[in-house]
């Protein structure tokens, strides 16, 4: 699936940027388990007062359809790209970039 055609998928990264910045944290485990799940949705949840104006619903199934593709993307690998155990939001960026060739 191509980014550029993701709708919604800016956005969502750009909410990610803003949760790490302000110092919110998820591990790479709890992201490679919710990428199964609905990385989207789980996190539109767990952080409503950041997405709460922004992913429209549709949206959310296209980036969790986005995501999916990277299902066991690091399991089991120590550096995950290059991102530490409690870089999991910085891990969703990295994946998404990993489509820049």
């Amino acid at each position: 699936m191509d980014m550029k055609n993701v709708q919604g998928l800016r956005l969502f990264l750009i909410t990610l940027l803003e949760l790490s910045s302000k110092g919110e944290k998820e591990t790479c485990s709890y992201v490679e388990n919710a990428i199964g799940k609905g990385v989207a949705t789980e996190l539109c949840k767990k952080y409503q007062e950041f997405y709460q104006n922004g992913l429209q619903v549709n949206s959310v199934k296209l980036v969790d359809d986005y995501y999916r593709q990277w299902n066991r993307c690091a399991d089991g690998q120590e550096n995950k790209y290059m991102c530490g155990e409690n870089d999991g939001l910085l891990l969703l960026i990295a994946l998404a970039l990993n489509e820049f060739n």
